[in-house]
């Protein structure tokens, strides 16, 4: 099935690459921004609630109860943190808070704050609340501490006294916990996961107080949560439930109780993740996500951009935390918490509860720019990055950055839950890679791609001239004493700079450095071999069956066997990896639940390894001196890294100029820190440095919890692991003898995959899987030319 996948796509690239001569779709694409574009003003306030924001929690919530003409009301609870071992829930029952803020529409400043801290305790949870009248009526989980038992209580707050109005119990003992509250109208939904039998139960509570049990079932799904519960009319809901075998639509009748589970097929148009950010306001739903607010319509099957986050001048990443809350005329308000990435202690904003105001513009105030589009595969957008965009839209005199998530598939990711190994999860990966791949190629060769792809270095088929323009003349001349340009070097195909490395994660083994074979920074296949049954005792810490094993080791050598679009498996160094293999790898992947998986781990791992957290906590565990070593190859070289943040330009885009201005934002020094500072390695050499002394002052400082590492037959379990600079040092070294980028051209990694195994089982020799093997290559490497 993979062979023809592989070749259909192939003959469609042919189709295309052809078609894309004749046409002249390059030209057409270009996009102005009108001046009747819409654009919203925006004010932004960060609400006081009553919580001691000077002290640290142990859990907290803050949500909008509901608004009336003059107001919003902010319902907030939780506990503050307490220091102490062993403490119970009722040990917090002094620290428990319960604040409802009444803020100003208007001007977004707090009014009025009633406290109720008195009325709760540790045990008490509020899942939701209303507002109606002049009343909030609290939906309350309340756990009886003795069987674990919870009742479900609803408490009226008079906002004119400040007091507690009425007290009603309806928990009618329908679930034992309510993890999420909905407001349907008259009715509410709570739900909860049961695992032993996987279903989700629902308990509906109708306008009498009488509660009703659902269960929603589907074979072959267990499920993690609800999304969403959406008013359908005539007193139905759509439940929107998530599971790791993809997202379930059930239709329930709150009346009478009864359920259906509907196809999904039919609600493929619904984004059922922005749907957690969904509200009904006037009658209507509304959801935000990174792009935008967003109307549902179930009866026209649509799901409308009403505000496009992109023209406003606020960073999507604290706008797609928050929820719909007030729609009047051309005002709207969103509100939610928000909380910033900050890492090692340092000083910053923290989180809160923010309210945006967006008032629509009477003109674009970028009317006559051109549009730029920005597309991230993995959605993964930081604060940092669209700061990067918010300063290249405000200083940019010609052009104008618009994301885009055209090529988004529904309930992309989940499928990678399923896989109960690497090699399960490693060919979700690749199919999915693989098809993300041919559709932006076929829109790039047809000049109706997006200018800027970010965060795709692990679609490695784009880095070709036909779909992605060669950035080594706009940054050949980085600094080396600035930057670690090995990174820029090591990103480069032939030659070709087609994928900036912004942010990246280093790849390889990680263990004691005289472990290393004699290039100190890897292993040749011999030495692997040696470290693994002299060391390792012949368990393995890379945990793939051989086909897999394979191609990850090809891949990190990759430049060895495919050269200016040729393709070259006949040379000793494959039949070295394929002979290394064969003899000392395992068939098949060792499953998550076997006993070997995590063997050897204080000795040896084999991993990604991103940030300075995730790099001083290895230097904890594993014994020795540690560094991080290259994949057996024939040269012993150096580990690999991905750049999970990185930068392209198509090929096709009129205005590729502009776009490396954007990509000089991303690598400036300002951009670089603060990526540094949120737990990123930087090609920046200095805020990489910043960003390890900040975490090393924080590991070591007695005020915060740090790294601790076991002391074997010791006064006590575990001392405080002490960092220094000599660690910065060493992880600079470690950067510095980076081979490669992981940048694996999918096809291609199937290709070996799929006719590997017939050498390694002793069906064909190695002489006839390569023939197969270097033909299949080289007429995908040739379709693409």
């Amino acid at each position: 099935m993979k062979k023809t996948i592989i070749r259909t796509v192939s003959a469609v690239l042919i189709f295309l690459l052809a078609a894309s001569v004749m046409s002249c779709s390059r030209s057409g694409k270009t996009r102005k921004i009108k001046a009747d574009t819409p654009w919203y003003d925006t004010g932004i306030v960060k609400a006081e609630l009553g919580i001691d924001t000077s002290r640290s929690f142990f859990h907290d919530d803050s949500h909008l109860a509901g608004s009336d003409d003059k107001s919003l009301i902010v319902v907030s609870s939780g506990s503050y943190y307490r220091a102490g071992d062993n403490l119970t829930l009722q040990d917090y029952d002094d620290d428990s808070f319960a604040y409802v803020a009444v803020i100003d529409k208007e001007t977004g400043l707090t009014v009025k704050t009633i406290d109720l801290s008195e009325e709760f305790t540790s045990a008490d949870r509020i899942l939701r609340s209303s507002y109606k009248d002049g009343i909030v009526t609290l939906h309350i989980d309340s756990i009886d501490q003795s069987n674990g038992k919870s009742s479900f209580i609803h408490k009226d707050v008079d906002i004119s006294t400040g007091k507690i109005k009425d007290s009603t119990d309806y928990s009618g003992k329908v679930l034992n916990v309510a993890q999420r509250s909905f407001g349907l109208g008259d009715y509410i939904v709570n739900y909860d996961v049961i695992y032993e039998d996987p279903c989700i139960a629902l308990a509906v509570y109708s306008p009498d107080g009488n509660a009703k049990r659902i269960e929603l079932k589907e074979t072959g799904k267990e499920f993690y949560g609800v999304n969403a519960v959406i008013p359908s009319g005539d007193n139905k809901a759509l439940v929107v439930a998530g599971s790791y075998a993809g997202v379930s639509f059930f239709e329930i009748d709150l009346e009478n109780g009864n359920s259906k589970a509907l196809d999904p097929k039919d609600y493929e148009w619904i984004d059922a993740d922005g749907l957690k950010k969904a509200n009904s306001i006037n009658g209507e739903t509304y959801y935000t996500t990174s792009l935008g607010l967003f109307r549902l319509d179930l009866d026209k099957k649509t799901a409308e951009q009403v505000i496009d986050f992109s023209y406003c001048s606020v960073n999507r990443t604290l706008l797609e935390d928050l929820y719909p809350a007030d729609i009047s005329g051309d005002t709207y308000i969103l509100t939610g918490r928000h909380q910033k990435l900050i890492h090692y202690g340092l000083d910053g904003e923290r989180g809160g509860f923010y309210i945006v105001k967006f008032n629509k513009a009477a003109k674009n105030p970028h009317a006559g720019k051109t549009v730029l589009d920005l597309y991230i595969p993995d959605g993964n957008i930081t604060d940092t990055v669209n700061d990067a965009v918010l300063k290249f839209n405000e200083t940019n005199k010609d052009c104008f950055i618009e994301i885009t998530d055209k090529y988004r598939t529904a309930d992309a990711g989940n499928e990678l839950y399923a896989g109960n190994s690497n090699d399960e999860v490693r060919d979700i990966e690749l199919n999915e890679n693989m098809e993300m791949s041919t559709r932006l190629a076929m829109d790039i060769i047809n000049g109706e791609g997006p200018d800027i792809i970010m965060n795709s270095s692990m679609l490695g088929q784009l880095n070709n001239s036909s779909y992605l323009a060669d950035l080594s003349p706009y940054f050949n001349d980085l600094d080396p004493d600035k930057y670690f340009t090995n990174i820029m070097e090591g990103a480069k195909v032939d030659g070709k700079l087609y994928q900036m490395p912004v942010c990246f994660l280093i790849e390889g083994i990680c263990t004691d450095r005289a472990n290393a074979g004699a290039s100190g920074v890897g292993f040749t296949t011999e030495e692997y071999e040696k470290f693994l049954y002299d060391v390792l005792n012949g368990k393995d810490i890379i945990y793939s069956g051989q086909a897999h094993y394979f191609a990850a080791i090809f891949d990190s050598m990759k430049d060895k066997f495919i050269k200016e679009g040729k393709a070259d498996f006949t040379g000793p160094e494959f039949a070295a990896l394929a002979e290394f293999v064969k003899n000392n790898v395992r068939e098949k992947a060792l499953s998550y639940d076997n006993e070997d998986y995590g063997i050897n781990s204080e000795i040896a791992q084999y991993g990604s390894y991103r940030g300075m957290i995730d790099y001083f906590s290895r230097l904890a565990q594993i014994k020795g001196d540690m560094s991080i070593l290259g994949l057996p190859s024939s040269d012993g070289r150096g580990p690999m890294f991905r750049s999970y943040i990185s930068a392209a330009v198509s090929a096709q885009s009129e205005n590729v100029e502009a776009s490396v201005e954007f990509i000089k934002i991303l690598l400036s020094d300002e951009t670089q820190e603060a990526l540094a500072l949120q737990e990123n390695y930087v090609l920046n050499k200095a805020a990489l440095r910043k960003a390890g002394m900040a975490a090393a002052d924080h590991f070591n400082d007695p005020f915060y919890d740090g790294i601790y590492v076991p002391i074997p037959n010791g006064p006590s379990q575990q001392k405080r692991y002490i960092f220094s600079k000599k660690n910065i040092d060493d992880l600079e070294d470690i950067i510095l003898s980076c081979s490669g980028m992981h940048s694996e051209d999918q096809a291609v990694s199937i290709i070996l995959i799929e006719e590997m195994p017939a050498y390694f089982t002793g069906q064909k020799s190695l002489d006839d899987v390569i023939k197969i093997a270097q033909d299949r290559a080289q007429k995908v490497l040739d379709e693409r030319k």
